[in-house]
């Protein structure tokens, strides 16, 4: 897979092994803290796989192999709504590639023509 701006997987940064899994780790734990019992990632075990640079999404995959794109809040709290986070649900990588990567990076360079 290719990715594009302005998604970068984690395996690929320039990080120790022990940075990476603490970067992970704080994600995971992050989402973990946001989601409620009515959310779709309630106590689901997560893996973060990539984050976009640009924004406070990011991949995460689930153990089943699905991966979720998530918003997260950055709130210190379980979000109130079920519907925050704000997430979609993809049955693979190559399904949210499919469907979403593009259009990110489109986005991605549409608004950082407007501020050239």
């Amino acid at each position: 897979m290719k990715w594009l701006e302005p998604w970068d997987p984690i395996m690929d940064e320039g990080w120790s092994a022990d940075r990476k899994a603490a970067f992970c780790r704080g994600w995971e734990e992050q989402l973990a803290q946001e989601v409620g019992p009515e959310h779709l990632l309630f106590q689901q075990s997560v893996s973060l796989i990539a984050r976009n640079y640009s924004s406070d999404d990011a991949l995460f995959q689930l153990p089943d192999g699905r991966i979720a794109e998530v918003h997260l809040t950055w709130r210190k709290i379980m979000e109130p709504v079920s519907h925050w986070p704000s997430a979609a649900l993809f049955t693979s990588l190559d399904e949210w590639e499919c469907k979403r990567l593009a259009r990110w990076h489109q986005e991605w360079q549409a608004e950082n023509a407007e501020g050239s």
